[in-house]
């Protein structure tokens, strides 16, 4: 723990020399990694029912799709409410095309390649936590901002998930590290290699580039105010905002919604609003505080980057790091998703690598302060030191860590538990390019198919002619539906397919389908669950029998 005394600046050039990475600690590195991947592997098989479902069902469609259908990243396609797929365009599909090609290489399509993919990038982030405090401190701040990461719960769960995130992080986070390396010592290849990483996290996630902040801090905090006369600097800029712009004004040829506003007529992000400080509200704080302290954070956690925010005042690196933090809580200031709309909890990871590294920081600068108290047994007090500093946060992250993916990984509570079960049962016993209609609109069983446009609506079996529209030739019928009561909490409220869609529904019932009269006379109930039906629309197609009359 000799190196726990002091820190200093590293101003050796090249990677290696800088790193200087001794037996002990590689073994420490590994040892974090094997630890990282073991909290992420847990229940890698599952089927992607578990949180944030929607947006995992998504990826892993446009996924198979790419495999399928050979990885055109600029057209990218999910199934939707029609014979065909959609195009999905919002942002560059880069993830699902590295599933798709994981597919092709494995020779197999599974959840658990998408997750393990996920699982890659999530590792590497955290280990460019160590090496940006590497590039600046020797003593262990770096591998306590590395452990850190690999401890979030947040983190460690959107880590292993079928989502693009924790890739466009990893791509944020490349492009500052070589950033910080090319202010120190500017060449053309750590030049490429930022402009590649943050046009990859522009694309990927346009908000993104708020990483252009701290790493405009790094360069007049490193180089002084002169430095803004290279013009490096300003082809950087406008090479990094080409991709990411071009992207852009492609999707919007294909109904983009980055900017689009909901049902309701409320943006996702609405500058107007942050403006108007319409989010500077109890209800926005209490998001931030909870989703920080026992979320993103463990309270053991959240103490060390409330440690590390208070030093280093004469520190460059300490400034820059507050400068990323700072930037991406505006930028959740900005997004309304943690405000206003739905909280999707993953938007809270912006704030993950900052604030480990803050907590890095104040882990070695702790550890240090610790030996410096009995420099004559430096070996036996800093390894006390760092065992009761690991132990500290090792025991809060225990308490919130396991309840949280035993809540997150289960099946996602409501329409999931049913739908995907009647899905399986609908692949079961209809023909592979079976159509089927499913009893209401919302946005259920299309993010579970397993081939694509077999889901229709219900409302396309025309009332007036008590038709198919769209060539329907099953139909399922749940009895399951989810709302929220007074509280926000979801909770079953029941669907009934014949509920009469005129007049006033039964208590806690919804308004059934229109069709429901003319498919109870003519069309026979394959299969019949408590759950839900199967009903085949087309019995003369199929060459079944239509029902007894009664």
């Amino acid at each position: 723990m000799t190196s726990d005394i002091q820190s200093r600046t590293s101003e050796s050039s090249g990677i290696l020399s800088r790193l200087r990475i001794g037996k002990w600690e590689a073994a420490i590195l590994a040892v974090l990694l094997l630890l990282g991947l073991g909290i992420r592997l847990q229940r890698i098989s599952n089927k992607l029912l578990d949180h944030h479902s929607f947006r995992q069902g998504t990826e892993a469609m446009m996924a198979r799709n790419f495999a399928r259908d050979g990885i055109v990243v600029q057209y990218p396609k999910k199934e939707g409410y029609a014979q065909w797929s959609d195009i999905e365009v919002n942002e560059f599909p880069l993830y699902p095309a590295t599933v798709a090609l994981a597919y092709k290489i494995l020779g197999r399509e599974h959840d658990a390649i998408g997750r393990l993919v996920t699982i890659m990038f999530s590792l590497a982030t955290g280990f460019l936590c160590y090496l940006i405090l590497r590039t600046y401190f020797q003593n262990s701040a770096p591998l306590w901002a590395m452990a850190l990461f690999m401890l979030s719960p947040l983190g460690a769960y959107v880590g292993r998930c079928f989502l693009r995130h924790p890739m466009a992080f990893f791509f944020q986070a490349l492009a500052f590290y070589l950033w910080l390396l090319w202010v120190k010592k500017p060449g053309w290849g750590l030049w490429i290699g930022v402009w590649i990483s943050a046009a990859i996290t522009g694309l990927m996630n346009f908000p993104n580039l708020y990483i252009g902040f701290p790493m405009g801090v790094a360069l007049l905090v490193t180089r002084g105010w002169g430095s803004l006369k290279d013009k490096r600097i300003w082809w950087l800029v406008v090479a990094t905002l080409l991709p990411p712009l071009l992207w852009l004004k492609h999707s919007l040829e294909f109904s983009s919604v980055f900017l689009a506003s909901d049902p309701t007529g409320i943006k996702q992000r609405d500058l107007g609003r942050f403006i108007r400080l319409e989010w500077f509200n109890s209800d926005f704080f209490w998001n931030m505080w909870d989703g920080t302290w026992n979320l993103l954070l463990t309270p053991g956690i959240f103490i060390l980057v409330v440690i590390g925010l208070c030093l280093g005042w004469r520190s460059k690196i300490c400034w820059i790091i507050r400068a990323w933090l700072g930037i991406a809580f505006l930028y959740l200031c900005v997004d309304h998703y943690p405000i206003y709309l739905n909280r999707h909890e993953y938007y809270f990871v912006h704030l993950l690598t900052p604030a480990c590294l803050l907590g890095g920081i104040a882990a070695g600068w702790i550890i240090g302060k610790v030996v410096l108290l009995k420099p004559d047994h430096i070996g036996l007090v800093g390894s006390a030191a760092t065992i009761g500093l690991a132990m500290a946060i090792l025991l809060p992250w225990q308490a919130y860590h396991f309840p949280l993916m035993e809540k997150y990984m289960v099946t996602e509570y409501g329409w999931s538990q049913h739908w995907a079960v009647a899905g399986a049962k609908v692949q079961e016993l209809t023909e592979p390019e079976a159509v089927m209609v499913v009893d209401r609109p919302e946005d259920a069983l299309i993010y579970y198919c397993d081939r694509p446009g077999w889901v229709n609506r219900f409302e396309n079996i025309k009332k007036d002619q008590w038709q198919m529209s769209g060539g329907g030739d099953y139909l399922l019928i749940t009895s399951y539906r989810v709302g929220q009561d007074e509280n926000g909490n979801w909770i079953n409220v029941g669907f009934d397919f014949d509920n009469p869609p005129e007049g006033v529904p039964e208590e806690g019932l919804s308004p059934g389908s229109p069709a429901a009269p003319w498919v109870r006379a003519n069309c026979p109930v394959i299969y019949d669950e408590l759950r839900f039906q199967i009903i085949d629309l087309q019995p003369e197609k199929h060459g079944r029998s239509k029902p007894a009359p009664g």
